[in-house]
């Protein structure tokens, strides 16, 4: 198994993410509706964006497919940039399934690193207070290595059942959204 969280790669990929979330906001989407700004890369390493799109939900199986036009069915990866808003305040966390790597960033901050080539697997996040009304950013980063790929992003309320995010939680980026990725 391939693991690419040390060394020169793992900089890379976390200083290309975070150039992305500071100074790439797509404008192919219309701020404030609902839904995630999409952006695929022909590449693993986040170079290339080939497609911006508007997605319902982070709920992806393409299998062995492409997952959209000029986009290999291998070697690609994605952005996905929303404002998170829940309708009851509580404590949640957030779930990734995904194959190959993903790293999510939440309010800022580094939420969960899990770049990695490796097959299907689930990781949650720490708990997070979030109140509701409040718009909080969220950015997710996936990188499909070969073969299947999948990535799904679930909020799990600390007592109560895990869901996949449906997109009127989300809202799209504008120009005000700026990420601050922290570890």
């Amino acid at each position: 198994m391939k693991t690419w969280s040390c060394g020169n790669i793992f900089a890379v990929i976390i200083v290309r993410a975070m150039m992305l979330s500071l100074f790439s906001i797509p404008t192919s989407v219309i701020a404030g509706s609902d839904g995630i700004s999409t952006t695929f890369f022909d590449d693993q390493q986040l170079r290339h964006a080939v497609v911006t799109r508007t997605d319902a939900r982070i709920d992806f199986t393409w299998g062995t497919d492409s997952p959209a036009p000029s986009v290999p069915a291998d070697g690609f990866s994605a952005r996905f940039q929303a404002y998170l808003t829940v309708p009851e305040s509580g404590d949640y966390q957030f779930v990734v399934a995904s194959d190959d790597g993903a790293i999510l960033f939440f309010n800022g901050r580094m939420a969960l690193y899990n770049w990695n080539v490796q097959a299907l697997t689930e990781k949650t996040t720490s708990t997070f207070r979030l109140t509701a009304g409040v718009r909080y950013p969220l950015e997710l980063f996936y990188f499909d290595y070969y073969y299947n790929a999948t990535i799904q992003l679930y909020l799990q309320p600390v007592n109560g059942s895990r869901f996949i995010i449906p997109a009127d939680y989300f809202s799209l980026p504008d120009e005000n959204l700026v990420m601050s990725p922290s570890c």
